[in-house]
């Protein structure tokens, strides 16, 4: 369901991005041409957008990665805690 909604959030997204996109398209249909071109500051402020996504998208990544760290060295810890159980066990008996 989560990934469902996810979709539709992006679908959304892209679908205003390029609804803004044509809008300035036809915007500079009609400009003069000596005017700044809509439709370049749109893909450029679109762009940055995208640039600052991923930049947020390999922050979050980074993250994950150092939980997953720990995560591992946790477990790995415990395996040796446990090894070192079964060991003192068989010594007694």
């Amino acid at each position: 369901m989560k990934r469902k909604i996810v979709c539709c959030y992006i679908l959304k997204n892209t679908l205003r991005n390029k609804d803004i996109l044509l809008k300035s398209l036809s915007k500079d249909l009609i400009a003069d041409d000596r005017a700044l071109s809509e439709t370049e500051v749109v893909q450029k402020n679109q762009l940055q957008q995208v640039v600052e996504n991923l930049i947020q998208f390999e922050l979050q990544l980074k993250k994950l990665k150092e939980e997953l760290i720990n995560l591992a060295n946790k477990h790995h810890n415990i395996d040796i805690k446990l090894n070192d159980l079964e060991k003192s066990n068989d010594e007694k008996n």
